[in-house]
């Protein structure tokens, strides 16, 4: 799906959309009522409503950031990093259960993406559901088993179940792919 992406319009698209960016100034959003250039793709089309919402977030517009997401989704609503961008977003305003329900409908179609699977892991952590948060977070260490954050968190599943031996296995673990991983030792030093 990348790939297929970067086209040299694609590459001249994001030098505009960087260039008009880098130009403007002042407080206001500098996005707000851009649309995309004539004759490029839907999936084109979402990718630009994404970079604008990403730049919306780092100006700390979150209504404009959010906006132009839900413009993204739009244009290409099986995209499961747009679907858990969104769930984040979500989450990030405490809004748990429209989180959950779009990362519930997300994974259906993605199963195998081990972002969506942490993701729900997460959400079923904040709303005290061990078991599930256990089955996702186990879920998103198999199919990307290089992630720490995922270790830590399953690790900390773990130790609210009462499985300290399965924690302490975990970060043990954790401390031998990465020796730096503050987080594994900080956890073992607390059990």
């Amino acid at each position: 799906c990348l790939r297929n992406l970067m086209t040299s319009r694609f590459f001249s698209f994001l030098f505009i959309l960087s260039l008009t960016a880098c130009a403007t100034t002042g407080s206001h959003s500098v996005h707000n009522g851009r649309k995309p250039p004539p004759k490029i793709s839907d999936k084109e089309t979402s990718t630009y409503y994404f970079i604008l919402s990403e730049l919306e977030k780092y100006e700390g517009h979150s209504d404009e950031s959010a906006s132009y997401l839900d413009r993204a989704l739009k244009k290409n609503p099986t995209s499961s990093y747009l679907i858990t961008n969104k769930a984040y977003d979500y989450a990030r305003q405490d809004k748990v259960p429209e989180a959950l329900k779009l990362a519930q409908e997300a994974i259906k179609n993605n199963p195998n993406d081990a972002g969506l699977n942490l993701l729900l892991g997460k959400l079923y952590s904040t709303i005290k559901d061990r078991e599930q948060a256990q089955i996702y977070y186990e879920k998103s260490l198999a199919l990307n088993p290089s992630n720490e954050e995922v270790y830590t968190f399953l690790a900390k599943e773990y130790i609210e179940q009462g499985n300290t031996d399965q924690a302490i296995k975990l970060l043990n673990k954790l401390t031998v792919i990465n020796p730096s991983a503050l987080s594994a030792y900080f956890y073992l030093g607390a059990i």
